[in-house]
């Protein structure tokens, strides 16, 4: 699903990120790439990749959840609303020569927001959904991993070790846990954006065909149930070149002295 943002024209001003993907100059033509979408759809990586893609520096990858967590504060109306004004600054003030990677809950929202007032935001919204199934899958191997590292590290005898390991190995176990635990946070956020924003209650923003003040609130549809990390990426970059986020260019002929 592939959608012209109407009305938007962006001009390519010389001053952007390059990278190149094979034979090709990868040129950043946008302000803000918004990624959104469900836990375990691979936004994450998707926003790491894309940024290594066209050089764009880990500080300008933003990642409203993640800074959340790490400086210890729990979810609230109030954190959330500091975050959303955040997001909606760095959407404001989007550059092309600057290029960010937002990865924010309400970033697509917030963004089309946005759009209703100031079309001409070079802003592109990415939704990322997988199937419920393969986003279990997923976080529950991260969770796996995470466990990993912590008890290889830990003061912890071998056999408690082993019993850890064993336990996480009942993969329908420990995939109910994740499914309830999903639903909690679901179901929370919901809470959380409808007190907020009152529009948003009884809206999934997470349906690839939402529409916000008559527009159309995702740019680019990626569901990744059958993708690796890498065809993710391809299938993001080709999106962006397609809608014109993303310009390509032949890299320079190189002169060699006789």
């Amino acid at each position: 699903m592939l959608e012209q943002r109407a009305g938007t024209h962006i001009t390519d001003n010389g001053n952007n990120k390059e990278a190149r993907r094979g034979k090709e100059v990868l040129k950043a033509n946008f302000g803000v790439v918004v990624i959104f979408g469900v836990s375990g759809a691979g936004k994450t990586a998707a926003a790491n990749s894309l940024g290594e893609a066209l050089n764009i520096p880990p500080s300008s990858i933003i990642k409203a959840g993640q800074n959340v967590r790490a400086v210890g504060l729990d979810r609230d109306t109030d954190v959330d609303r500091a975050v959303d004004e955040y997001s909606k600054a760095l959407i404001k003030g989007a550059d092309i020569s600057n290029p960010i990677i937002l990865e924010a809950r309400l970033g697509g929202y917030l963004a089309t927001r946005v759009l209703t007032k100031t079309p001409n935001v070079p802003v592109a919204r990415v939704l990322f959904t997988a199937s419920k199934d393969i986003r279990t899958n997923r976080i529950w191997g991260r969770r796996v991993e995470e466990i990993k590292m912590k008890i290889k590290s830990a003061d912890t005898s071998d056999e408690e070790k082993e019993a850890i390991i064993d336990m996480l190995a009942n993969r329908e176990l420990t995939k109910k846990f994740i499914e309830d635990e999903e639903s909690r946070r679901d179901e929370r956020d919901r809470g959380i954006w409808s007190g907020l924003y009152p529009e948003l209650l009884g809206i999934d923003l997470f349906d690839p065909k939402i529409t916000i003040a008559g527009r159309k609130m995702w740019d680019i549809v990626i569901n990744t149930s059958n993708l690796s990390k890498e065809k993710t990426e391809e299938v993001l970059i080709a999106a962006l070149i397609r809608i014109g986020w993303i310009k390509t260019a032949k890299p320079p002929r190189r002169n060699f002295a006789s």
